[in-house]
């Protein structure tokens, strides 16, 4: 259940502090600058998901479906990480 839990801004956080990045909207590629150290850790990945607001916020399919979509590569990722 992860009803609990929040979106946090990066700005919150530090790089350094992470070993994998995943970039969800295709947002990777606007890391530049200042953000570029996001890049720079040891494991990046851009997964290039829809963004559920976009395709019809009222439409819970489309959340539900990037959702399992996530589950799965998170799996996946998992195995190659641990």
């Amino acid at each position: 259940d992860i009803s609990a839990y929040t979106s946090d801004a990066m700005a919150d956080f530090k790089p350094e502090d992470f070993d994998v990045v995943i970039s969800c909207c295709g947002c990777g590629s606007k890391l530049d600058g200042d953000k570029a150290a996001w890049k720079q850790r040891p494991v990046f990945m851009d997964w290039n998901l829809d963004d559920p607001p976009a395709i019809d916020p009222g439409d819970l399919s489309a959340y539900r479906r990037v959702r399992d979509e996530s589950k799965a590569k998170v799996w996946e990722l998992l195995k190659t990480v641990v």
